[in-house]
């Protein structure tokens, strides 16, 4: 059997060198933009546009959908696709429940 002497290293590497094993890995350690807002932004994009008949809920969906999808696309975060999807929808959804408001309004009156 070959054994090595009980001060050599079997690597041939000084132990007393800092650098030998002292030094730590550092991997990428900033986080990466997830697509949260994005799917956010077009699930309620798509909920607005579906519910654009509810009064008070459809605006405030759209809104918040409508804000979601410009923060996604000026904080360039991945899928812009989907942020852009659900901006669209969102501005449907607003715009067809700005105008089932208006015809409800004007019925009643």
């Amino acid at each position: 059997m070959n054994q090595l002497p009980n001060n050599q290293n079997p690597y041939n590497q000084n132990p007393y060198n800092p650098y030998y094993s002292t030094r730590a890995v550092v991997r990428n350690t900033i986080p990466k933009k997830n697509a949260n807002m994005a799917v956010i932004s077009l699930v309620l994009g798509f909920f607005s546009l579906v519910c654009f008949w509810a009064l008070g809920v459809n605006l405030i969906i759209s809104i918040i959908g409508l804000v979601l999808g410009i923060v996604c696309l000026a904080g360039k975060y991945p899928q812009q696709t989907m942020g852009i999807i659900g901006l669209v929808l969102s501005v449907a959804g607003l715009v067809f429940g700005i105008g089932f408001t208006c015809l409800y309004i004007f019925a009643v009156i």
